[in-house]
Formats: C-alpha cells, structure tokens, sequence
C-alpha cells in the first residue's frame, strides 16, 4: 500500500491517487477548492503530533485513521457536511486523547458538522481519550474504551453508540474524568466513571444508569444531569427473606460492590471517600427506571441545589457510610416514570436508609452508619430504615428539620439506630405520627447512650422533639431567674 507524506493544503490533490495518506505535522485540507474533485474515501496516517484533518467536502468516507503519535490530533468537519471513519486505530502504545473540532473559538462556528467514529481494534484503543470541542462526534462501539477522559467543548456534541444505525448506547466503562463545559453535551449508556465535572449549561445523559467510583477528585454538578433508565442487575434472596438485587442502580455515588462478609465495613470506607457536589445551577432528571432500582448514596453527596432541582422517579437511599448534606431548603422531589410530572415535593417524599443495595448474606455484623446532615431549613416526607441500619442526623444551628415520619422498610426485622447528634431544641419536629408513636421511638447519642425528649406541639404542625434534660443555656436562664428572686427576697426583708 502506497504512503505518502502531505505537507499543508497538499490533501486533496493527493487522495486522487494515493490508497494511504500520511498527514503532516499541521493543517491538512480535504476540501473540492483544493482539487479533490469526486474523490471521498481514503486511508489516513497520523505520524506526527499536532496533525489534524479539516473536512469541507460531503460524505467523506475515511475506511481507517490509524494513530501513531501521542496526541495532539484531530479531525473537524465543515458546518452543514458529514464524515465517517470506518475505524479508528492507535498503532503505538502510546496513551492519546483524540481531537474533534478545533479549540480556536474564531474558527469554530464555520466548523459544526458530524463525524461517525467507528472503534477499530480495541485491544489498542482502551486507552483513547476524547476532546470535543466543535461539532458533533458519534463514537461507535465504544465498549472497549477506558482509563482515559473525555472533554466535551462549548460548541460540541459526543455521542457513545453501540452501532453504526445508532439504535444502540454504547457503555463508558472504567473510564477517566468527563467534562461537559457550559454549551457542551454528552450522551452515553451505562456510565462507571470516577468523576463527572458538568459545568452550568452544560448537559450529560445516562440512558442506562451512572456510578462514580472516584476518589481522588470531588465531582461536581452545575449542569444538568439526565439518567433515563437504570442498570439491571440479578435478584437473590436474603436470609432475612427479603429479596436484594445485585447491581439494579440507577444513580449512584459510590463503587457499590458487594459488602458481604469481613470485607463489609472496609468497603463501605472506601464508599465514604467518593464525593460529589451540586452547585446552585445543577440539576438531575432520573425517570423511565424500573421498580426496585436504586439511587443510592454510597459516598458523600453536597448538595446546594434550588428547591426542586433533584427529581428522583426511584427512592434516594442512604447506604453503608454515605454522607448526604442539604446546604439549601428541599432541592430533592419525586417525579412519575415518564419525567414528565412532580409528584411529590420533599416534604412527601422518601429516603431510604440501608446498608447496601446488595446484602444478600447472613451478616448482621455490618452495620450502616450513615449520614443526614441538614444545614438549611428542610422538609422530607419519611425516612425508611432497613435492616440493621444506623443513622446519624445534625442540624445546624439556626436551621429547621421537619420530618413527617420514621418507619421500617417493608420485611424490616431487624433493629435501626437513629442518632441525634448537635441536637437542640425546636430545631427538629415530626409532623405526620401521633404523640404516642413518636414517645415510643428511641433516639441515641453520638455515644450510644438513650437520649430522653420530651415532645412540644409545634404551632407549625407536629410535635418539635426536645431534650428533657435542660440544655446548659435554659440552667444558665432558670439560674438568672432564681438569683433575680432571690435579691429582691433582700430587699423586701
């Protein structure tokens, strides 16, 4: 097969002749200005970094772009026009992120148009990373690739599909950091990342379920997330009776492997380190998922959302050693499987508190120990505890917590433990449960130790739950009040 090297603009009157194009080290045009005339298939060779192919000509069809430099190259296919590559191949070793589109904003908005990327070898492509800047790029069978980011630009548009008739959403799994920047949007099928960064006006979907497994960056959400569908699993039957399933999440921040066994703590550790963040602008849609789905959180989720931004069809789940924390006032409501209707504001909806999405053995030695920390006034409609489960609630100063109920997850057998810790009066209340459910419950401290509370009728609704025992300000007022009787007592005598 004949090579030959191109120097810049040389592109198009070569490919009339040529079965292999070795592209130079800059700029090369595939453009009918330049002489291509009908010509619109080639073989094209990346050797040098920095190389990069500018498409102004239709249905350019590239039967393989093999790579074999380090990086730096790209494709960008003129606004209106669309390119295919039947396969993209790394000859080297080496580690790559591919390029499509440029980063120059000037040139951006002339360059706007498609690329379907067909994955070649993908014993040599599980280290491709991808930039989008411009356009839009369709990835095809894209099953293979892993440990390495993708970025998604501005102005660009990255698709994973399973197939070149796109009726399939191909799976990013293992892979590295994505970025979706303000503009940007990317779209993909079962997502296992170790961190997502979507800035505001950006845009990520999950057709199939996303986990964030990482733990040396915080993800953070400023953008919307999507999640339309969920990762089916295998059910097993519990020894408690109750039937777990092994994988079957939707949303979920945290590795999430099976705990069973001496394993069971040390994993939920582990969990505890993944952290994501929701700024102000971000916002997640999770609908079209099946019954029994999760959206669990595994790790340590900060959330500063508006009211409403988390729309959650499945129940959120506090799981292991996760950490949920609400910076602002109800961000979480329940919506119908179409997404398309709030059902539920979060003073009527439910979080579950669980060890694991999957706890199938017979160990009652792990116990979850997880976290509601309320920084904001909230309101939530239940928390649900399951078997064996331990939750700790801190409410801020200043800040209200509102909870309509606490009950048992349905087969719940075994007991819960409920901690109040930097507890103070009237700074939590429980609205739907009768004064005599509510004096029948247990709540502990930090240490274990039974807490004794006496329940005052809000004027809001519900019972606000109070320490008996006087705190050190109420002794130091009832102490000022004595020593005030007391001096006047002197002065009458």
């Amino acid at each position: 097969m004949k090579k030959i090297a191109l120097p810049l603009f040389a592109l198009a009157a070569a490919t009339a002749f040529a079965d292999s194009v070795t592209l130079g080290n800059s700029y090369n045009i595939w453009s009918s200005t330049e002489g291509l005339g009908t010509s619109t298939s080639a073989d094209i060779i990346f050797n040098a970094d920095g190389g990069g192919l500018f498409i102004d000509i239709d249905n350019v069809k590239i039967s393989s772009a093999t790579v074999n430099s380090a990086g730096g190259n790209y494709f960008q296919v003129k606004t209106g026009y669309k390119a295919t590559v039947s396969s993209l191949v790394f000859g080297t070793s080496k580690i790559n992120v591919f390029k499509f589109g440029t980063g120059n904003e000037a040139s951006k908005d002339g360059y706007l148009g498609e690329m379907d990327l067909i994955v070649g070898d993908t014993t040599k492509n599980t280290t491709i990373g991808f930039e989008v800047n411009s356009g839009t790029l369709n990835v095809i069978g894209a099953g293979g690739l892993s440990g390495m980011p993708f970025t998604v630009g501005n102005k660009g548009v990255l698709n994973l599909y399973t197939n070149s008739s796109k009726t399939g959403w191909g799976t990013y799994n293992n892979g590295g950091l994505i970025t979706v920047k303000s503009g940007g949007s990317f779209t993909a099928g079962s997502v296992v990342t170790p961190n997502i960064n979507v800035e505001s006006g950006g845009s990520f979907t999950s057709k199939y379920g996303i986990r964030m497994i990482g733990q040396a960056k915080t993800s953070t959400l400023d953008g919307a997330l999507v999640v339309n569908g969920g990762q089916g699993g295998t059910d097993k039957k519990g020894s408690d009776g109750l039937t777990y399933n092994t994988r079957n999440f939707i949303f979920r921040l945290g590795n999430g492997t099976n705990p069973g066994g001496a394993n069971a703590a040390a994993r939920a550790t582990a969990d505890a380190t993944i952290k994501m963040t929701i700024g102000a602008s971000g916002t997640i849609k999770q609908f079209n998922g099946n019954a029994g789905y999760v959206n669990d959180i595994l790790g340590e989720l900060t959330v500063n959302a508006a009211t409403g931004a988390l729309q959650f069809q499945n129940t959120v789940t506090l799981a292991g050693k996760g950490k949920l924390i609400l910076n602002t006032t109800n961000a979480f409501s329940t919506i119908n499987k179409a997404g398309d209707t709030v059902l539920a504001s979060q003073a009527g909806t439910t979080f579950n508190v669980s060890r694991k999405y999957y706890d199938n053995s017979d160990a009652a030695d792990f116990c979850s120990d997880s976290f509601l920390v309320v920084n904001a006034d909230n309101d939530l409609g239940a928390l649900a505890f399951g078997n064996n489960t331990k939750l700790t609630l801190t409410v801020a100063d200043g800040a209200i917590f509102s909870l309509g109920q606490i009950i048992r997850q349905d087969g719940c057998t075994l007991d819960y433990t409920f901690v109040l810790d930097n507890w103070h009066d009237y700074s939590f209340r429980i609205t739907d449960m009768t004064e005599a459910d509510i004096n029948a419950l247990t709540f502990v401290d930090a240490e274990g130790n039974k807490l004794d509370f006496k329940t005052v009728e809000s004027t809001m609704g519900g019972y606000w739950i109070n320490n008996a025992i006087p705190e050190p300000s109420t002794y130091a007022m009832v102490l000022g009040g004595l020593a005030i009787a007391f001096a006047f007592m002197r002065r009458r005598r």
